[in-house]
């Protein structure tokens, strides 16, 4: 049974045969505003309410060819007998809530859309959520009631304003929406999905007890497609005896392929799933939904994926653990280029990685650059000056004993084996544990890492001031731009990051955070650091704190993805004043 919102009953105005929220001023508003230039639509800034419902017009966009505007909408608890729960309910509920909500509202919004006037007017549009549930600011439910964040490109003829669409747009047809949304979404559904929340944290504490990095249950997918779906005729994940763990969750036990803390070499033929369980363990390091192929599966929080990025901007950092010397005199202990090459970019990730804490590592070859991860001692034999590439492999048994684990795909180069805790194979996406057999095929080979004298990880780690990009402090969250992974900040700074980094929405949150924190150090004469920052974003800002003025397409980002923004910035066609 839809129940009916208390304003349907005292504060009804009807247009033709539809009813509205009470809204007289906003519709006064549009009555005058019928036909005038469309830079008066100004007049609209502000909030619209009545006793339980509120329309905010956030930014008014002066240009109809320009991006919409940006608009919100509130329903406080009054307005529908469910909000009342779910505004005092505990964290992982309102989570659930605020995901359903909002997969909802972005599947149908865009439906009610009324093509009118011309370019693209009338047109409705949220974010729309990929596979992994977070906090967005597109819905937020709290104490005041629930909140939709969207975009309307407000319609107009020739730049003069049509009214008439733009009442039955937002007036009639979003009203309706959002009842439909509420009756839609049961309660129950809601309590599913903070149950599923629940068993995946309490999987991970399981998992983090049991001293594992990553556990994927018998018969996960790791195949999907962009939704998260099992894509069609993926095989299940069957786990031999030598592999397999049970963990205890809030519905029993579950048993699966466990992934422990240290190095774990995954190796196989081309096209048996090497590079997909690798993925997987990425993505499920996010919280996923009961549908997805990898519903029950964790990784560890904060695992990140490192690989080349051919001419990235690289911002001062320590490689002097990988590289001994680099030609013209280079200081790699304050590296520092504009356009790196393949493995100073990639040991560039790692460092990153590092200083912001990421627990897992995933590393594949296909993805890497060669002379980075091993190196050839034949080789090195030919050069005049003698080796300066430090290889990963000789620093990874000193990473994993400062407590980061790593799952590297190997194929082309057998050194791996000989510093490799575990070795798994897979063959036909099945995985089989043949670390004995490759610790006896090291041995009898002779295989060992290349050795080098233990880095100063304490040193090469360290915090960093933030020195420079103090017009960064300036920048507004409606001026930063992310498209395609090129973030900018206004016309000061801009940072191009590669698509398998992380979604635009993702970064687009931490552009706006990292500006928030340039501020916050200005407002508060602080010296900006990377420790005061991935504290600030730990801490501050947990995805609630978004202002109206920040948009609907955020998404809770990473602590490295928003030091990665960082990292990265070079100069934008405004110019940045260096401190």
């Amino acid at each position: 049974m839809v129940v009916e919102p208390s304003w349907r009953c005292d504060s009804e105005l009807h247009l033709g045969q539809t009813w509205v929220p009470n809204l007289k001023r906003f519709l006064q508003i549009l009555r005058d505003l019928d036909g005038k230039p469309y830079g008066h639509l100004r007049k609209l800034s502000g909030t619209h309410d009545t006793r339980d419902f509120i329309l905010g017009v956030d930014h008014v966009q002066g240009d109809p060819h320009g991006p919409p505007s940006r608009l919100h909408v509130r329903l406080r608890p009054s307005f529908h007998p469910v909000l009342a729960r779910w505004s005092t309910a505990d964290e992982l509920s309102r989570l659930a809530a605020e995901d359903l909500y909002l997969r909802l509202f972005a599947a149908r919004l865009p439906k009610e859309s009324i093509t009118a006037g011309d370019g693209p007017g009338g047109r409705f549009r949220t974010s729309i959520p990929g596979p992994e549930i977070r906090k967005r600011s597109g819905c937020r439910i709290d104490s005041q009631g629930l909140m939709f964040r969207f975009t309307y490109a407000i319609p107009a003829e020739g730049r003069r304003v049509l009214s008439s669409g733009i009442a039955d747009a937002l007036v009639d047809r979003l009203p309706a929406v959002l009842l439909d949304i509420l009756a839609a979404v049961t309660e129950s559904d809601i309590e599913k999905l903070a149950a599923h929340l629940q068993e995946r944290r309490v999987l991970r504490e399981s998992m983090d007890r049991a001293g594992l990095v990553a556990f994927l249950p018998e018969g996960a997918i790791a195949a999907r497609d962009k939704t998260g779906r099992p894509v069609a005729g993926a095989s299940p994940l069957h786990i031999p005896e030598s592999l397999a763990r049970e963990l205890e969750t809030s519905s029993g036990v579950v048993r699966g392929l466990a992934i422990p803390r240290g190095l774990t070499v995954l190796v196989g033929a081309a096209f048996h799933g090497k590079t997909t369980l690798l993925e997987s363990l990425r993505h499920c390091s996010f919280d996923l939904g009961p549908q997805d192929g990898l519903a029950r599966a964790v990784a560890v929080e904060g695992t990140e994926f490192i690989a080349v990025e051919e001419d990235r901007a690289v911002s001062r950092c320590d490689l002097s653990a990988f590289f001994r010397e680099l030609p013209g005199d280079v200081d790699t202990r304050r590296f520092q280029v504009a356009e790196a090459s393949g493995s100073t970019s990639q040991a560039a990730n790692l460092h990153e990685s590092l200083t912001t804490g990421a627990p897992l590592l995933l590393i594949d070859e296909d993805a890497s650059a060669a002379n980075f991860l091993t190196r050839d001692p034949r080789i090195a034999s030919l050069l005049p000056g003698g080796e300066s590439v430090v290889p990963l492999t000789s620093r990874v048994r000193e990473l994993v004993d400062r407590g980061h684990s790593f799952v590297v795909v190997a194929g082309a180069s057998a050194e791996w084996l000989a510093v490799a805790d575990r070795v798994i194979a897979l063959h036909h996406f099945q995985p089989r544990d043949v670390t004995e057999k490759a610790h006896e095929v090291a041995r009898s080979e002779g295989l060992e890492a290349p050795r080098a004298a233990p880095a100063t990880w304490d040193e090469i780690l360290s915090d960093q001031i933030m020195d420079g990009w103090n017009d960064v402090a300036q920048v507004p969250p409606a001026r930063v731009r992310v498209a395609d992974g090129l973030v900018k900040l206004g016309g000061f700074a801009e940072a191009r990051l590669p698509r398998r980094f992380a979604d635009d929405d993702r970064l687009r949150a931490a552009a706006v955070l990292l500006c928030s924190w340039m501020r916050h150090c200005r407002d508060r004469a602080l010296t900006p650091t990377r420790t005061g920052l991935l504290e600030f974003q730990r801490g501050a800002h947990d995805g609630r704190a978004w202002g109206i003025d920040s948009g609907h397409d955020l998404t809770c980002p990473t602590l490295r993805e928003t030091w990665g923004i960082w990292t990265r910035l070079v100069p934008g066609r405004g110019g940045p004043t260096a401190s």
